[in-house]
């Protein structure tokens, strides 16, 4: 069931509530979709409209843009693609849906399928892949071809374990290199932990060709073990800053020194390993729907269904 805070959808736009906080349907005679992420903070509007050169649009929807805080919007041939906070969606959304499509109404435009523009009557609401859109039966299935081709042409490709570890090790390296520098700056290093899986599998990816489910674990661990190593790295860094004052000594110096110090002192071990427990806890609650989520996009696995 939605968040009562969109019941305005289904009240004033007659909006179908068919999946989650997923509406849809036509207002003002333009075929809609609104899908509201509260867990993202976002509101993501579809509007199907055969759209033409037309100058008072753009000056529409820089109005709209303005007016109604909208943070995305993307000009497709047949829709418009829309994105805005769902922190004040009570506030900009009904103004949105309405002044945009009251226009496009005035102004002569047709609504259909968001990929072919035609409205031939089997125009029905599509997921594919997590993401809505109004497709005809026939654009259906060339898109549903078209994911089933890629499938086939990625499972024969070809896996080269070998080089897919070195390039999840170079990718894996960098965003290493990231978490230590971010943490160097006195900040918890999530994002570069985030970047550190996306590297570590692109990396395998490009060298090894295909990820099977064994190389998207060598992945996750080969981009663990580079978050480790970036948190000795800067404490590495901070270990050779005290020094430093006292002692001529090098960075090089410190760092095969760095873990010995840290678990001779109690103190000191309880304070690495709790950076270490929330700094990787707070990377897999979000990195492994993220690997898991690009492991299935290369392998081409998808998802559709049609309401």
């Amino acid at each position: 069931m939605a968040n009562q805070k969109y019941q305005f959808l289904i009240d004033k736009f007659y909006l179908e509530n068919t999946v989650g906080n997923v509406f849809c349907g036509k207002i003002n005679g333009f075929y809609t979709v609104v899908v509201c992420d509260d867990a993202q903070n976002t509101v993501k509007i579809n509007i199907g409209a055969n759209l033409k050169s037309d100058p008072t649009l753009d000056e529409k929807i820089q109005e709209l843009k303005k007016s109604c805080k909208c943070s995305k919007f993307n000009f497709l041939q047949y829709a418009i693609k829309a994105e805005m906070g769902s922190n004040a969606v009570t506030n900009n959304l009904p103004t949105f849906l309405e002044e945009l499509t009251a226009y496009l109404r005035d102004n002569g435009y047709e609504s259909g399928c968001f990929e072919s523009g035609s409205d031939d009557g089997t125009v029905r609401l599509t997921e594919i892949n997590g993401e809505y859109f109004f497709l005809s039966q026939g654009s259906y299935d060339q898109i549903l071809g078209s994911l089933e081709d890629k499938k086939q042409l990625i499972k024969q490709k070809g896996e080269n374990i070998p080089l897919g570890i070195i390039g999840a090790a170079a990718g894996a390296i960098i965003g290493g290199l990231l978490w230590a520098f971010i943490g160097v700056l006195g900040y918890y290093a999530w994002f570069a932990g985030f970047a550190t899986i996306f590297l570590a599998f692109k990396g395998y990816e490009l060298l090894g060709k295909k990820v099977s489910i064994a190389g998207a674990v060598i992945v996750f661990v080969i981009s663990i073990a580079a978050i480790f190593g970036g948190s000795v790295l800067e404490w590495t860094w901070n270990f050779y800053n005290t020094l430093k004052e006292y002692y001529i000594v090098t960075f090089f110096e410190v760092l095969p020194e760095t873990l010995p110090l840290i678990f001779e002192e109690p103190e000191l071990k309880g304070k690495f390993l709790m950076d270490i427990g929330i700094g990787i806890g707070a990377v897999l609650i979000i990195g492994i729907p993220m690997l898991v989520s690009m492991y299935s996009d290369s392998s081409g696995k998808y998802s559709v269904k049609r309401y």
